[in-house]
Parts: C-alpha cells; sequence; structure tokens
C-alpha cells in the first residue's frame, strides 16, 4: 500500500521522482545500473504516467513485487498462524490494482486460485478431479476471454495489444540474435549493444529481452539458460510434491509459495526482471526457496525418542 502511494505521489510531482532518482536513497533502492541507464538514455517508464513506478521505477515491475509478497504472506499467515500475515497479504493484493500493471491484475485473478485449488486437487480423493478439470479448462478459459472482451475497457485491450506488440519485436529480435549465437549468447550487457542494430532500431532505444530465458541466454549462453529452466522446474515441482505430502492446513501454505513462484516466473516471461525479480524482490523469493530447502530437515528432525519429527506449523517467529 505504501508503494501504491509512493506511486501515486511520484506520478503527480514528476520533481519529486527526479530527486528521489538523484538522492543516495535512491541509488541504494533503485540500484546504480540502472540508474546510470536512466540518465544515460534509457529512462525505462519513469516519464511514462501511467507506468511509472516510483521506488521500482517501473509499476510492472512494482505489481510484481506486490503480487508476490501477497502469496508469501498469505502462506506466511497459514504456516505460521498469524492473522497479522493475513492482512499484510491483503494489503499487498488491494496496492497490485493501482499499479495498473495488466498482467498483474490477470495474476491477481488467478495466483489465489492457484492456492486454494492445487492443495485440494493432488491430495488423495481430489486427484480424481484432476482429468475432468483438465478437460474443461480450455472452453472455459474461451468462455472467459468471450466475456472479458466483452466487459473488459477499450483502452485496456488496446494497451495489452500494444503491449504484446512490443513484445513481439523484441522477441524476433531475440531469434535473429540466436541464430547467429546460438551457445555463447551476446555476453553480459551484450543485448543492450546489439539490440538496437539487429532490430533496425524499429523500437528506437535498447528494450531489456521481456523474457527470463531470453536474459539467461543473452548473458551466459545456452547453458545458463537450461540451468534456469531445470531451477523453475525443480522448485515447481517440489511445491506441488509438498503440497500433497504435508496436512492439510499447512498444504495451503505450499500451495500459496507455488503461487508466489509462479507469480515470479510468469510475469518474467513477458517482463523486463531477472528470474529472481531484481535487488529489491529477491528477499522474498529467497526466503522462500530458503524454507522449501529447510523443509525436508525440519520434517524429519529426530524427537528425544530418537524417532522422526513430523513437526507442526511453527506458530510464531
Amino acid at each position: 500500500m505504501v508503494q501504491s502511494l509512493l506511486v501515486l505521489l511520484f506520478r503527480l510531482r514528476p520533481d519529486v521522482e527526479m530527486s528521489f532518482l538523484r538522492s543516495f536513497v535512491g541509488r541504494i533502492l533503485v540500484g546504480t545500473e540502472k540508474l546510470g541507464n536512466f540518465f544515460g538514455g534509457s529512462p525505462d517508464n519513469v516519464f511514462d504516467v501511467t507506468k511509472s513506478g516510483g521506488q521500482w521505477i517501473n509499476a510492472n515491475t512494482a505489481s510484481m513485487f506486490l503480487g508476490v509478497a501477497a502469496c508469501a504472506f498469505a502462506a506466511a499467515a497459514i504456516r505460521f498462524r498469524k492473522r497479522s500475515f493475513f492482512l499484510i497479504a491483503v494489503l499487498a493484493a488491494v496496492a497490485v490494482v493501482p499499479t495498473g500493471s495488466k498482467s498483474g491484475l490477470v495474476l491477481l485473478v488467478t495466483m489465489p486460485l492457484i492456492g486454494v485449488l492445487v492443495p485440494l486437487l493432488v491430495r488423495g480423493p481430489g486427484r480424481i478431479w484432476i482429468p475432468p478439470l483438465l478437460a474443461i479448462a480450455f472452453p472455459v478459459f474461451l468462455m472467459f476471454k468471450h466475456v472479458l472482451n466483452e466487459r473488459i475497457p477499450e483502452t485496456f485491450v488496446n494497451d495489452s495489444a500494444s503491449s504484446l506488440g512490443t513484445r513481439g519485436v523484441i522477441w524476433e529480435t531475440a531469434g535473429t540474435l540466436f541464430v547467429e549465437n546460438p551457445f555463447l549468447g551476446l555476453g553480459f550487457g551484450g543485448w543492450g549493444e546489439y539490440f538496437y542494430w539487429a532490430s533496425s532500431g524499429a523500437l528506437g532505444r535498447t528494450f531489456p529481452p521481456h523474457n527470463i530465458f531470453i536474459a539467461a541466454w543473452s548473458d551466459m549462453g545456452v547453458a545458463g539458460a537450461i540451468v534456469l529452466a531445470v531451477f523453475v522446474g525443480a522448485v515447481l515441482v517440489a511445491h506441488v510434491r509438498l503440497t500433497a505430502q504435508t496436512p492439510k492446513r499447512e498444504s495451503f501454505a505450499w500451495g500459496f509459495g507455488l503461487a508466489a513462484f509462479l507469480w515470479l516466473f510468469i510475469h518474467g516471461m513477458a517482463d523486463a526482471v531477472t528470474f529472481y525479480g531484481d535487488l529489491r524482490t529477491i528477499l522474498i523469493p529467497a526466503l522462500l526457496l530458503g524454507l522449501l530447502i529447510a523443509e525436508p530437515h525440519r520434517r524429519d528432525a529426530p524427537t528425544p525418542e530418537g524417532k522422526p519429527s513430523h513437526l507442526p506449523a511453527m506458530t510464531s517467529i
């Protein structure tokens, strides 16, 4: 919520945002590299009335941070039985709306469903519902899409088409560069050097890859992109496995943990973030990943009698 108020303030008073970007605090929160790009001719969305993101520079990145935080705090509220965590989750989810991020709004609707439905479907009797749900998923999607086309504002549709068009140019350029350097990529910083040339100046300046796998390939080569894909798959599979194996209440915590990582990865497939977000958003997925890694040790911790103990959810932190 504080982030949304800052976004609103910076939109109303651009001079405040410029003062922030030139400040010592700005260098800490935004990062010297991003600020160097900003003052070097790549202003991101700072001057866009609808996309400026205050401390996060870009409202899309702000929406991702708030959405991932909402899912993470929902998971913590269930796991640690803290109502205050649930309140923070609700505030973060509500704050996604003022950012105006289209992907953020879609994920705000779908990720809570993931957090609730996955634990119900992967546990015992719930598994029998998976085949019929998969069978009706696509028809339901088409019906939902038709309703949205009839109901949502025309400006939202036009903005979405414009965003997809921009990303289409970026990804087509990535294909051109991949053909030239399929295995070694472009090297760190190479995307910024070659993008304008490869796109024939179609977008007028350097745009980030807007896809975590393209970004990984560009910086580290095809091996880096493969490692990232394996990592993403391992994290998601581990969450699903724990959701199926833990007691019912705690399984919903892992369901919302899965939703948090899905939000991060899905958003990263079409936006200017790396696989962990950035230096401001990495803290939340790092904590979630720490819980994921520690879970087997927590569940197998020996009791004073020497037997493995499946410890209950913690009640405080």
